[in-house]
């Protein structure tokens, strides 16, 4: 994909099929855990100025996909646990097998 951070993809089953769920790093946003679409292990956060890229895995739906965060430099990212949500208006699913863009 193109863009950097390039964009998330989980790897999700909808409709009994396997597919990719995409959502780019700026689409992603804190949250209180109780609101998270996903648990982000975060293990690197590299501040940029006007911007904060942060790092990390999913581990608790057991993918292990790695995930990018483009936050404002007002949040204060640090290593650890970061629920984030974001709306379902910022998904883009993939078809596994061919990678072709199903929605």
């Amino acid at each position: 994909f193109i863009g950097s951070p390039p964009m998330n993809l989980f790897p999700v089953e909808r409709v009994g099929r396997p597919m990719l769920l995409g959502v780019r790093p700026e689409h992603l946003e804190p949250c209180a855990e109780s609101e998270a679409k996903l648990v982000v292990d975060v293990d690197l956060v590299e501040p940029l100025g006007s911007d904060t890229l942060v790092y990390g895995h999913l581990g608790d739906n057991g993918s292990g996909a790695r995930v990018a965060v483009r936050l404002h430099q007002s949040f204060a990212a640090q290593t650890g646990k970061l629920p984030v949500r974001y709306d379902a208006a910022h998904e883009h699913r993939f078809d596994k097998d061919t990678g072709l863009r199903l929605a």
